[in-house]
């Protein structure tokens, strides 16, 4: 808001910070879990298979056949939300030299580049819900579910409201006009990043809430309850089954 003529590339840097924290998310799990072989073990040791029938799309689907939980498998979704940073940070690179270079010329590139980021950015969601599906029950003491929901929702708010609400609808029928400084465009970007200002603080007082040291056990203020003590039994007793099977 403090530089509204850059909202456009500012607006790109935000979602590359989204998609690090779906991946940070997807590392917290493999970590609470002791590694991705822990991971894998415990998944069908319970007998989980990895479903498919995720957002955005998959889930509309009702008959998809499932996959073993296995590491290669396991490893293969964490790739799914990790190339959605490189590839964001690379079509970053290329639209800033594509406006450099080009200036009005580059529309065409630029649109096209925000397709493919588009198709990246589905391709993570989908890998982050897929493997948030798996893990909610054993990590629900460590509040993981809630994270996830709130790092998923920061992004819906972040990547979806200019498009589809301001880009689509108010801009279209001239709800916004130009002002003294900025065009109808910039206005928009303005006015939709002050929202999600709001939206933020929001979801920041509810994740203090969520996520407070005595609800949480990644914390030392924790206080035990049953939650912590079947997940903790859940997970010791699939270590025991390991040391049993070598």
């Amino acid at each position: 808001m403090c530089v509204p003529r850059t909202a456009v590339i500012l607006t790109c840097i935000g979602v590359l910070y989204y998609l690090m924290c779906l991946f940070v998310i997807v590392s917290l799990a493999r970590h609470l879990f002791g590694g991705r072989e822990s991971f894998s073990t415990c998944l069908q040791y319970d007998d989980r298979p990895i479903d498919f029938r995720s957002p955005p799309f998959c889930c509309i689907i009702p008959k998809l056949p499932t996959a073993r939980s296995t590491e290669k498998n396991i490893r293969r979704l964490e790739w799914c939300v990790l190339q959605a940073p490189i590839v964001r940070s690379i079509i970053i690179f290329l639209d800033v030299v594509a406006v450099a270079e080009m200036r009005e010329d580059a529309t065409p590139y630029i649109r096209y580049s925000d397709m493919a980021s588009l198709c990246s950015l589905l391709l993570a969601i989908f890998g982050v819900h897929t493997l948030a599906r798996v893990t909610s029950n054993k990590l629900s003491a460590y509040c993981f579910m809630s994270m996830f929901r709130l790092v998923d929702i920061s992004l819906l708010f972040f990547s979806a409201q200019q498009p589809m609400i301001f880009q689509n609808v108010l801009l279209r029928f001239n709800l916004i006009s130009c002002g003294p400084l900025l065009n109808a465009q910039e206005n928009a970007y303005f006015v939709c990043n002050f929202i999600i200002t709001c939206e933020m603080l929001l979801l920041s007082v509810l994740a203090t809430w969520l996520l407070a040291p005595r609800h949480n056990a990644m914390f030392d203020a924790y206080r035990p309850s049953m939650a912590l003590s079947e997940t903790t039994a859940s997970l010791n007793e699939t270590e025991q089954s390991m040391i049993l099977d070598h």
